[in-house]
């Protein structure tokens, strides 16, 4: 099986490695009730998001 190839872009989404520097909007996003509650873990700790970046 080929690698993906990255990034994927079409005319309203890319994709993309995710980075360092996506930390804090991943933090966010992960921490809305409305989110978190679909979700298998509970809403995140702040300190934790930057470790799990690539």
């Amino acid at each position: 099986m080929s690698e993906p190839v990255a990034p994927i872009r079409t005319e309203r989404l890319l994709l993309r490695p995710f980075l360092r520097s996506d930390a804090n909007a991943l933090f966010e996003y992960q921490s809305l009730e409305e989110v978190a509650r679909y979700h298998y873990w509970e809403p995140p700790d702040a300190e934790r998001i930057p470790s799990q970046a690539g």
